[in-house]
């Protein structure tokens, strides 16, 4: 049997939808009924939600009620393709990842697909919850807190992360500095304890507008996984 932990590392629906009245947000997991959570911040709404679902599960474990298995990955045009999902099975593989990785980056499309209708671009909470989304395991809150290096470079300190994110998402940045520029300036701040590229992916589609056809960015550290 699966622990609470071990069950919400799948690839389950978590939707986050903002309340322009309040400046709130809901979030839940679509095949857990009434698991339902909200915050003030997205982080907050999706911290929250983990915990309400590690509840839930517990409640519905002691029960010995079946814990639903995560929804299937719907493909049609105007959400996840096969060639998205095949995107993401190939950048999992250059990357070195297991199978469950690829589940995770296709849940993280899938969210950065349904928050692009909504938000042309995405802002600091977004890009932090792209990284919950494809590592939960290795970023469970979001930023890392030690050093990396990425193509020989050593990147910025962890305790300069969130504002360097803060910076380089701002909506006045994002408007006049080409995508893929955007992608370079991420990598070399990369944020996360692992799944930065994967997350970059994302963030550099979401930018050029082609999440529904994406491409791949220029190989900007002479790296097999550019």
């Amino acid at each position: 049997m699966l622990t609470p932990k071990k069950y919400l590392e799948l690839s389950y629906s978590r939707i986050i939808i903002p309340d322009k009245e309040s400046g709130t947000f809901t979030a839940k997991i679509l095949e857990f009924p009434g698991c339902i959570s909200q915050g003030d911040t997205l982080e907050e709404a999706y911290q929250n939600l983990e915990r309400a679902a590690k509840a839930w599960i517990e409640a519905a474990l002691d029960l010995d009620q079946e814990i639903p298995e995560p929804a299937q990955v719907l493909f049609h045009k105007k959400m996840l393709t096969p060639k998205i999902v095949i995107y993401c099975a190939e950048e999992v593989k250059r990357q070195g990842a297991g199978p469950l990785a690829v589940s995770w980056m296709v849940t993280a499309w899938d969210f950065a697909m349904k928050t692009s209708a909504t938000m042309e671009f995405p802002d600091a909470g977004i890009v932090k919850l792209l990284g919950m989304y494809v590592e939960p395991g290795a970023n469970p809150n979001g930023f890392r807190k030690g050093s990396v290096m990425v193509g020989g470079h050593v990147c910025r300190p962890a305790s300069v992360v969130p504002s360097s994110i803060e910076e380089l998402f701002k909506l006045e940045n994002l408007k006049i500095i080409a995508s893929e520029e955007i992608y370079r300036q991420f990598e070399l701040i990369h944020p996360f304890n692992d799944g930065n590229g994967r997350a970059g992916k994302i963030i550099l589609n979401w930018l050029n507008k082609s999440l529904d056809d994406p491409i791949m960015p220029p190989n900007f550290f002479n790296c097999a996984n550019p």
